[in-house]
């Protein structure tokens, strides 16, 4: 099929209007029944609208708002971080108490020429998105601001207006597939922590966290900046993922001693817990190392706890920490100065409820079989995002074409 039917055109020639907000006083909650929302710069996120990214307007600057969300137009974020500016997404339907803030622009499509949904997806096929970041300009290092000429001067490729809209509708189901299995995978996280909140406390403690130990939680390493990069993993925040567990392939390394490696070293089993953070959130959250690739140490910030495995298994005490009575519990006994830290008895001291061996191991074969479920729509996710990346990539240039009956 011939691709050349396809016209070379700039945006300027696509888009009809963009309008952004203005910048208004709020209140740092979203928006309730009956009131008026405006929305942050992360109501866009991976080509997806959150309309629950917003703050609520205040009562001052009511008449100031500007610009409401439309449907069938395209948001963009024209003022952002360098990572995040030019992200953009399509709006579904009309929102009247919903407005944009001016680091937002609000586009809407000159409908005889294409399709506002097709658009959307145009702006993020990987040449044109990385045209646009690349427009961003700005002295700071932080933030990076689109000039809407240059945004209006970057040229796409346009197929007939047929081919545009069943485009949209391919990788619009694509689209519907991906936010359903993100809301199975959601609900099953939700009930993974139902699950275990029920498991691991439903009985009063009978134990503290130092009794089931060897020896005491043991603070991590300090390495200035002139040895970090080679040597041994260093384990620290950056080496654990979204469930609290250490991956090697994320860690730094650094330089130690042999005596270092040894007196630092961690093993399958131990559990590391944030003993310095920057926020209150942040602090005394538990990581559990399942799986070395190498031989490592960890970071200052962190202090390991080792199980003595004859009376508590790792994994039932791992979970025991991430259960709501364990955040109580570190969040009221936290010091709070430049940043929020907790001493070594403020885990001893944790009470929990402790079973016998053969119950506590039972607990963690039900919350790994939730956890196995989970992961595997993970892995169903990220199969579709990748098939929806390589068609966005295919259809928008024309290296795949729709066929012209499918199209019509």
């Amino acid at each position: 099929m011939s691709r050349s039917e396809w016209i070379p055109a700039r945006l300027a020639e696509c888009v009809a209007t963009i309008n952004s907000g203005v910048s208004v006083n709020s209140d740092d909650r979203p928006r309730g029944p009956g009131e008026v929302g405006v929305l942050k710069t992360s109501a866009i996120s991976a080509g997806s609208f959150k309309a629950y990214e917003n703050k609520v307007v205040a009562k001052r600057d009511l008449s100031r708002v500007a610009e409401p969300v439309l449907g069938g137009s395209i948001l963009l974020s024209r003022l952002n971080t360098p990572q995040l500016v030019g992200e953009s997404c399509y709006i579904e339907a009309d929102d009247p108490s919903l407005f944009l803030p001016d680091r937002l622009w609000q586009i809407r499509v000159d409908s005889s020429r294409v399709d506002a949904r097709w658009l959307s997806y145009a702006l993020r096929e990987p040449r044109v998105a990385s045209e646009i970041k690349g427009l961003a300009t700005g002295t700071s290092g932080s933030m990076k601001n689109i000039a809407r000429s240059s945004f209006l001067g970057i040229s796409v490729s346009v197929p007939p207006i047929r081919e545009q809209r069943r485009i949209a509708e391919i990788l619009g189901a694509l689209g519907d597939q991906i936010s359903s299995t993100e809301q199975i995978t959601a609900k099953m996280s939700a009930s993974r922590i139902g699950l275990t909140e029920r498991l691991i406390t439903q009985e009063f403690p009978n134990a503290t966290l130092g009794s089931v130990l060897l020896g005491t939680p043991s603070n991590g390493i300090y390495k200035p900046a002139h040895l970090i990069g080679r040597g041994a993993l260093l384990i620290g925040q950056t080496a654990i993922n979204s469930d609290r567990r250490v991956v090697s392939a994320l860690a730094r390394r650094a330089v130690v001693t042999s005596t270092e490696a040894q007196r630092f070293s961690l093993i399958p089993g131990d559990i590391l817990v944030s003993r310095v953070f920057a926020t209150l959130e942040g602090v005394g959250q538990p990581a559990l190392i399942e799986h070395l690739d190498e031989p490592a140490v960890y970071e200052s910030n962190m202090m390991r706890l080792r199980c003595d495995d004859s009376k508590a298994d790792p994994f039932f005490v791992f979970q025991s920490l991430l259960t709501s009575a364990a955040r109580a519990h570190i969040v009221s006994q936290a010091n709070l100065s430049n940043q929020a830290s907790i001493s070594q008895s403020v885990l001893t001291g944790f009470p929990l409820w402790l079973p016998s061996m053969d119950q506590q191991l039972r607990v963690g074969q039900a919350i790994r079989s939730v956890e196995a479920g989970i992961g595997a729509e993970r892995a169903r996710l990220e199969k579709l995002q990748a098939v929806k990346s390589g068609l966005l990539a295919d259809l928008l240039t024309g290296r795949v074409r729709v066929p012209s009956e499918v199209a019509s």
